[in-house]
């Protein structure tokens, strides 16, 4: 049966539908996980380079060379994790679009779930309808 046929093929992409959409999910919810953790990380840098920039205190040369350096790389790691924030921010953005067509998708495969399950009901009534047609004929001769 035709109609059989095309609501199992609908069924099957729906199940794959179903799966692309969860791993979207997943996706999403990773990159705006490491957003945060990129975020924080940033902050936390920002926040450790400035208190060591602040007051060297009377220290030596050598010890206010270090705090420098020190102070210096801590603000590499805080313009890296804005970097990787803005990147992850990038990439939630560009899940939320493959979440929403995964979504999509998932509505146009229910309506067409819907229409192939009306079509195989009307076949089957139409065959049901046709087998007590012939029936009918059959007693009447």
């Amino acid at each position: 049966m035709r109609e059989r046929r095309r609501l199992a093929l609908v069924k099957r992409q729906k199940v794959l539908a179903n799966v692309a959409r969860r791993e979207a999910m997943g996706a999403l919810a990773g990159a705006i996980g490491v957003e945060a953790r990129s975020a924080a990380l940033a902050e936390k840098s920002k926040a450790l380079s400035r208190q060591y920039r602040a007051d060297p205190g009377q220290s030596e040369g050598d010890e206010v060379r270090a705090l420098a350096k020190f102070a210096g790389a801590l603000a590499d790691i805080a313009k890296e994790a804005d970097c990787a924030r803005v990147d992850a921010g990038r990439q939630a953005e560009m899940r939320q679009q493959a979440l929403a067509a995964a979504e999509t998708r998932i509505k146009r495969l229910d309506a067409r779930e819907k229409a192939a399950r009306a079509e195989l009901e009307k076949a089957i009534e139409r065959r049901a309808q046709a087998a007590n047609a012939e029936m009918a004929r059959k007693l009447l001769r």
